[in-house]
Formats: C-alpha cells, structure tokens, sequence
C-alpha cells in the first residue's frame, strides 16, 4: 500500500497494488468512516486534476447517503 494523500481526519487516499482507495471521515455527532475503490473514471479524472479532484470526489460522497 501506497499512501498519497494523508489529511489527517478527513481522508487518506491510497493505492494498493492496481487499485486506488478513498478513505472518508464522516459525520458531526458520531464518526464513521467511508471506504471507496475508485472505478476507472475516477482514475482517470485523478491522473488528469490530482489532489483538488480527490477533494472534489470527497465532498460529493460525504454529502451522499
């Protein structure tokens, strides 16, 4: 696993072996957390925007239910 990007208790994007992985704190009251594989368009729209897309894919998913 490679870590790349770390931001402490709001995500950490990694990649482990092919596959990128979108860890998400979540929540006001009570924290959880939300575990992603990116499918391969989010890939792409990474390699394209980097780390303001990341944040982007972060606030969309954090606001879904």
């Amino acid at each position: 696993m490679k870590i790349l990007i770390d931001k402490r208790m709001n995500y950490i994007f990694y990649k482990k072996e092919e596959d990128y992985f979108l860890e998400i704190i979540c929540g006001t009251i009570a924290i959880y957390e939300k575990k992603i594989c990116l499918n391969s368009e989010q890939v792409q729209e990474y390699n394209k925007l980097g780390e303001s897309y990341i944040d982007q894919l972060v606030n969309v998913l954090r606001q879904s239910k």
